[in-house]
This record gives C-alpha cells, sequence and structure tokens, in this order.
C-alpha cells in the first residue's frame, strides 16, 4: 500500500483524495490542511436564519457536472456541504501546516508547525500555488521552471442583511468599477432569510485589502451606499488573499520531484484560461489520478 500525503483540503485536494479512495486497497491516504475547516473557498458563513457562500459564491452545472454532482445533493446547505460531501470518509488532519519537506530514501519526512512528522512515499502539493512555492521554497526543492508569475486576484466580500436591493436576478453583474457581484442568497435557495454576499471588484480589494478590520468595514459601507444610497443593513467583511487566479500555468499539473515524487495541482493549473477555477481544480486533481494511476501501473 503506497503511503500517499496531500497537502491542501481544497478542491483539488479533496476530488484526488475521494478518487484515490475508491482505489481498493492501494493506497493510504492522508490529507494535511492548515485551515479549521475543509474546502478552501468552499466557504459557507451561516447565521440564525441566513447563510452565503462568500469563497464561491456560484457555482456552476459544469462544474458539478464533472464530479457527478448536482446541485440537490448539497446547494440547500450551501457550499461548505459540497466539501463535506467530498471529504467523506477521507482521513484529514485539519489545523496541520507542512512547514518544510525532505526527501528522504524512497519517501519523504514532512514536518509541520506543530511539530509533528509525517512519512509518506508521494506527496502532492494542492495548495494556492504562491503557498505552495513558498513551502517549496523553505524546503529548499528546486523547481525547473519559473512560477513566480502566477499571480491570484484578492476579493473582498460583503455579507449583508437587513434591507432589500433592486436587483432581481440571483447573481447580478455590471454593478460599477467597485464591485464584481451581488448574489441573493434566499433567491438562490440557501438563505431563509433575505441576505445578499457582494463582491468587490479585484482592484477595489487589493487597493483595500490590508487596512485594518474596522476601517476596512466603513469604506465598504461607503462604497455600496454610493450604490444604494438607501442601505441599511448590517454587513460583515470577509477576505480571500488567494480569490482567483489571474495568470496560469498552462499544464493541469507538474511533476516537480522523482523518486520520491512530488506533484504541485490546483486552480491555477489550466490550459484552457477562460475556465471557471472551480472546474480547473476538479480537472488539475482528475490529471493527477490519471498519472498516479499510470504510473503505478508501469
Amino acid at each position: 500500500m503506497t503511503k500517499l500525503l496531500i497537502i491542501g483540503a481544497g478542491i483539488t485536494g479533496l476530488t484526488l483524495a475521494q478518487k484515490l479512495s475508491k482505489i481498493d486497497q492501494k493506497y493510504e491516504l492522508l490529507l494535511l490542511e492548515k485551515s479549521r475547516g475543509l474546502g478552501g473557498r468552499l466557504a459557507t458563513r451561516r447565521g440564525d436564519s441566513t447563510r452565503f457562500d462568500h469563497g464561491t459564491p456560484e457555482i456552476t452545472e459544469k462544474s458539478l457536472t464533472l464530479l457527478g454532482l448536482a446541485a440537490k445533493d448539497f446547494r440547500a446547505d450551501g457550499a461548505t456541504s459540497l466539501a463535506k460531501l467530498l471529504a467523506k470518509d477521507l482521513r484529514i488532519e485539519k489545523s496541520t501546516r507542512a512547514t518544510e519537506l525532505t526527501p528522504a530514501g524512497s519517501g519523504w519526512i514532512v514536518k509541520t508547525e506543530d511539530g509533528r512528522s509525517f512519512h509518506p512515499e508521494i506527496i502532492v502539493l494542492t495548495a494556492p500555488l504562491p503557498q505552495a512555492l513558498e513551502l517549496l521554497s523553505q524546503s529548499q526543492i528546486q523547481i525547473s521552471r519559473n512560477l513566480d508569475g502566477v499571480c491570484y486576484e484578492m476579493a473582498i466580500v460583503a455579507l449583508m442583511e437587513g434591507a432589500d436591493f433592486p436587483e432581481g436576478e440571483v447573481v447580478n453583474r455590471n454593478l460599477g468599477a467597485d464591485f464584481h457581484t451581488l448574489v441573493n442568497e434566499q433567491k438562490k435557495g440557501i438563505s431563509a432569510s433575505p441576505a445578499w454576499t457582494l463582491t468587490f471588484s479585484p482592484s477595489w480589494s487589493k487597493a483595500h485589502f490590508d487596512l485594518q478590520d474596522e476601517e476596512l468595514k466603513h469604506k465598504a459601507l461607503d462604497t455600496l451606499k454610493r450604490k444604494w444610497p438607501g442601505f441599511e443593513g448590517s454587513i460583515e467583511i470577509k477576505k480571500w488573499r488567494y480569490s482567483k487566479p489571474e495568470t496560469f500555468v498552462p499544464d493541469s499539473f507538474l511533476k516537480i520531484h522523482s523518486n520520491p515524487d512530488l506533484y504541485l495541482a490546483g486552480d491555477a493549473f489550466s490550459s484552457d484560461p477562460g475556465r471557471d477555477p472551480l472546474e480547473c481544480a476538479v480537472r488539475s486533481a482528475f490529471d493527477v489520478f490519471k498519472q498516479l494511476q499510470s504510473e503505478s501501473s508501469d
């Protein structure tokens, strides 16, 4: 049984682990996730009667079809429930940050921030690419390609309740230069009470990302009230430093170390930059899975 470690329990890591888990007795799987939750941007904020998909406000039918799922399988509970579906029966160590990867004979020594060590034979690194490259640099692992030019858009997201908006669609676009989308979570079907997820534009988000919480909240309120002067509801702010790849690696994954093997994968890997990031993440997982199957059969 091959010991395989996946670093990152976002959509790529969970999708890959689910597929590998279906291969009877072939892999001993473990996922390490630095956060307390699962799914990365598959994040849902729950209130008493409200829910907000603030990490991935939109999940396309195409991405769900790739996963063999339908909206009815999870959408009433929000995006987090998709992560929970994918994580079912997987062994996952949450709140566990990998800090160093060291080749050791036919495998790896993986050290973590809490002082533990893991000894897999194969590693698949699925964290957002800037974080993955930082870990590789800390581990003094050289890669043959320069990937520093791959960058992500930032996103500041306002979770709002208690007031109505004139936009009547589930997803509203073309709202002006400061905004990306406004999602009606009640109309989408995940919130019992009126709730809206407003994602600010990448340029606005980048310009204000490093403000302190209260100052950022005031800036966000001032900006949205210029668009909707009558807004009187409550607002909560969420921030995503790695919201969406802005540039891509033109491959679905990279194998950057052999004997022992180390793969890089995730939403920044795609030959088609026009794809939805969630679809890129899923396809990257599928292609790593195919490569592992091919190599294990040689």
